[in-house]
């Protein structure tokens, strides 16, 4: 059987991670108070995920570029920045995906349902709460989140693996109805011969 190749290249970016918070608690009769600024979240990822009824790459003629949403900031009163939920993008049974700039294989997508993520999320900061010590109680530095994986990757899909997929479902509903068709012209004729033999 002949192999078909639908290929596509796309940009992929995750989302960067939340940053760290300066803040400080504000209680009475604790005159300087002491660090509460939370740690940013994380940034979403970008993921890959096999969707058996799609067939081709045709999809992504007319959007090529996929953003995951950055990680919320660190908030006050030690409270931590949401996480961002990671972007899935449909891709069909039998794609492979490389590297665009160096043509290293990222991965197979075969199964359905199988993920491959192509884009880390960053890392969220970590707010001032973090940085006490003894030394320094109440520290004024938190980190800013690190930023999202960005690259570009080349898809290939083998279309020829949907197809055998889709003949075989194929085959199986042809077998059924065939056996079924057998087993009712059995039911029949065995009623005729009835008929034919019986004493009237």
């Amino acid at each position: 059987m002949s192999m078909f190749l639908d290929q596509v290249t796309i940009d992929v970016k995750a989302g960067k991670g939340g940053d760290g918070m300066v803040a400080f608690r504000r209680e009475k009769y604790v005159p300087d108070g002491g660090p509460a600024g939370g740690d940013g979240g994380r940034g979403g990822d970008v993921v890959l995920v096999v969707e058996e009824g799609l067939r081709t790459l045709m999809d992504f003629r007319f959007n090529r570029h996929f953003k995951a949403t950055p990680g919320e900031n660190g908030m006050s009163k030690g409270m931590h920045g949401r996480g961002s939920e990671d972007l899935l993008v449909k891709v069909p049974p039998g794609t492979t995906v490389r590297d665009a700039e160096t043509g290293a294989l990222i991965g197979d997508l075969i199964e359905n349902g199988q993920t491959l993520v192509v884009a880390k999320g960053g890392r969220g900061g970590r707010g001032n709460i973090r940085f006490a010590s003894p030394r320094n109680p109440a520290p004024e530095i938190a980190e800013n989140g690190e930023p999202g994986q960005e690259r570009k990757i080349k898809s290939f899909s083998r279309c020829w693996l949907s197809w055998v997929s889709f003949c075989r479902e194929i085959n199986v509903t042809l077998c059924y109805l065939i056996r079924t068709s057998e087993n009712w012209c059995l039911s029949f004729y065995d009623v005729s011969s009835k008929l034919r033999d019986g004493d009237y």
